[in-house]
């Protein structure tokens, strides 16, 4: 088992608090603006709640998003994207890919 697998089996022992926060260090890298840091961190606020304390996983991310379908295509398209991002940084791909909005 290579250090990504490693690292995938101590992330999925976290709960979804812990990881969340974690995850937090990785908007700041990657966020520029404070716009979208504070965009990013809302709708991942929205997406922690939404399973409670079940695991992220890509299923609930596609639930999650699912409720967004009547949206703007902008919108969902940032919702998805960020999204998208934590799950591959948890280890996981998401179900529906960005060409699908």
């Amino acid at each position: 088992m290579g250090s990504e697998g490693k690292r995938k089996i101590r992330l999925s022992r976290k709960t979804n608090g812990e990881l969340f926060q974690l995850y937090n260090a990785q908007l700041i890298l990657r966020h520029r603006s404070e716009e979208a840091m504070e965009e990013a961190k809302r709708v991942l606020s929205h997406f922690r709640e939404y399973p409670g304390e079940f695991p992220s996983s890509p299923e609930i991310a596609a639930g999650f998003l699912a409720q967004f379908a009547d949206h703007k295509t902008t919108a969902l398209y940032r919702y998805h994207s960020i999204i998208k991002t934590f799950i591959e940084w948890y280890g996981d791909s998401l179900i529906a890919s960005s060409s699908s909005i």
